[in-house]
């Protein structure tokens, strides 16, 4: 009986401080995420460049590979450079049939 009168106040302690770590260790990834993020996007594109009449060759020699590439039957591409961590954001680049920059766009 002396037990559970005793051990109340230190349970509700003990489970007040598992609060306490499950939310700043919820919080400390988040940080860690989100610090993750904005170094890859403040970094490799901030001045990506695509002018109309540039080639697919000066742009991936310039920027490298992009993240995704899609052909239509019509023979014009689309480019997709992440701009972040997750892929959220992107930058497109459309291209002609002949390899030519059409338009650059965000995404």
């Amino acid at each position: 009986m002396a037990e559970t009168k005793a051990n109340i106040p230190h349970s509700k302690c003990n489970r007040s401080l598992v609060y306490i770590y499950f939310s700043f260790s919820a919080l400390l990834c988040s940080c860690f995420v989100l610090s993750l993020i904005n170094r890859h996007s403040s970094s490799e594109y901030v001045n990506f460049q695509a002018e109309k009449g540039n080639t697919m060759e000066e742009l991936r020699a310039r920027y490298g590979p992009p993240s995704e590439e899609y052909t239509r039957p019509d023979g014009t591409t689309t480019w997709y450079y992440d701009k972040d961590f997750l892929g959220i954001t992107a930058i497109g680049v459309h291209f002609d049939s002949s390899g030519r920059v059409i338009s650059r766009f965000n995404h």
